[in-house]
């Protein structure tokens, strides 16, 4: 049975990768330009940084201001910080299983420190996470393996004992970089041929996944 179980968050966790693109979309928008839902899902599990250097790419030849981008993007977001985020089905039964179990619990995001303060700051959670790894804490974000690396030695345990969990392909592929057990409930990305057939197992629901960490009678 598995030992550690290593989560993300937007789109996870939290039913926020909806209202996120949005965001980037509107910002975008504001400078008549488009993001639309195939070239945003690249962005999906990755770096802020990261996907502003894409932005950079992508708009080349276009009249795009990335530092009126970054001020419209966090003016808008801002704006939803306001409201209570909303768990996703199935996590908090899952999240329970694995207490009694005595799993030991990572979060590993590619948001902010600051990000994952304001989406746990209603709920009881966070307190439950041995390591938590964020954005802030490594150079190369998904698909780059280093955030699991961290998590997996911040938790002093092997590779083959963690489960990850992941609703983008890109964070799929960082946790099956790092030698984990994947698992993966998409949620605006739809997993690839190749994660297909990598993956523990492809989800609808967290709970789904309570056999994992469920001792086998003999």
């Amino acid at each position: 049975m598995y030992c550690a179980a290593l989560f993300d968050m937007d789109g996870l966790i939290f039913d926020t990768e909806r209202s996120i693109k949005s965001v980037w979309q509107q910002a975008a928008q504001l400078q008549s330009l488009n993001i639309d839902d195939s070239f945003y899902s690249k962005f999906i599990g990755v770096k802020d940084v990261e996907c502003e250097d894409m932005l950079k790419r992508y708009f080349l030849n276009a009249d795009f201001s990335l530092d009126k981008f970054i001020f419209d993007r966090d003016r808008l977001m801002a704006a939803q910080k306001r409201n209570t985020t909303e768990i996703k089905r199935g996590f908090d039964t899952l999240f329970h299983h694995l207490l009694d179990q005595q799993v030991k619990l990572a979060l590993v995001t590619s948001s902010s420190l600051s990000q994952v303060q304001h989406h746990f700051k209603d709920y009881h959670y966070l307190s439950s996470f041995k390591v938590i790894v964020t954005g802030d804490d490594v150079v190369k974000g998904k698909p780059n393996p280093e955030c699991y690396i961290r998590a997996i030695q911040g938790l002093n345990v092997k590779a083959d004992q963690c489960v990850v969990f992941e609703d983008s392909n890109n964070g799929m592929r960082a946790g099956l970089a790092a030698k984990c057990d994947c698992v993966m409930v998409p949620d605006l990305t739809t997993p690839s041929h190749t994660i297909r057939e990598k993956a523990t197992a492809i989800l609808s629901s967290l709970e789904q996944a309570i056999p994992l960490f469920t001792p086998t009678s003999k």
